[in-house]
């Protein structure tokens, strides 16, 4: 079962080389990761472009990261971070960028979770002096939210916010009727890992832990927030 997302799929096609990096933003588990690297991937390769000129990275995947061993020439790839865990050096990673490109070619280069990577508005306003590489980012803690990245990239980005599934998305790739795809939908929404699931107790589980480890979090640390208990009987009560 794939959810075709068709409409994000045919607007990032309308920024390709628009000379902006193209921000992908929205609430965790929408599908932005999903849309960028399996749909819009999937798209230019049926457009005729070479799968080598699609560079496909991936700040929180340690197997990502393992490709960067060879350019650290003894440097850490991660740098630890107290707020988030680690930052991925990006002296390293822009020496393995400039490994798989060139100056005659065009390039797409999508990188996801790019809040993991060490000043990267830097280095992604960097690549923009490129002209021949197009850039794609996903992002998801409290650091993107659309004012930040006005900020970040002080009007050198382009941004497509995604929600999670809208009912006719829903009723397409779950293959449902109206009617009892409804009533399922009210009750559980539109993140589309959850539509996948079968079973509903599994999926108001899921809903449940999405919201008290995902995007509680967020909420207390990009506010400061001491008084927990007091925010989450308030999301209670919503």
């Amino acid at each position: 079962m794939i959810f075709s997302r068709n409409d994000y799929v045919q607007r990032l096609e309308s920024m390709k080389f628009n000379g902006l990096v193209k921000v992908i933003t929205g609430m965790r588990r929408a599908g932005k990761s999903f849309i960028l690297n399996e749909l819009y991937f999937d798209h230019l390769i049926k457009l005729g472009v070479p799968e080598s000129r699609i560079i496909r990275f991936a700040f929180d995947s340690d197997d990502d990261l393992d490709l960067l061993e060879p350019f650290s020439a003894g440097e850490p790839i991660k740098i630890p971070d107290r707020k988030q865990g680690y930052y991925v050096n990006s002296k390293i990673f822009r020496k393995y960028i400039s490994s798989l490109t060139d100056e005659e070619g065009e390039y797409f280069l999508f990188l996801d979770e790019v809040q993991f990577l060490e000043n990267f508005a830097g280095t992604l306003n960097g690549y923009l002096k490129r002209r021949n590489l197009d850039i794609y980012v996903t992002g998801s803690n409290s650091r993107f939210l659309s004012a930040d990245i006005a900020t970040e990239f002080r009007g050198r980005s382009s941004e497509l916010h995604v929600q999670p599934l809208v009912f006719s998305e829903y009723v397409q790739g779950t293959g449902l009727e109206p009617q009892k795809a409804w009533a399922k939908y009210i009750i559980t929404g539109g993140i589309p890992l959850v539509a996948l699931m079968s079973d509903e107790r599994q999926q108001i589980s899921y809903l449940s832990s999405l919201v008290t480890e995902t995007y509680m979090k967020d909420i207390i640390q990009r506010n400061g927030i001491r008084k927990i208990q007091e925010l989450s009987d308030t999301f209670d009560i919503l």
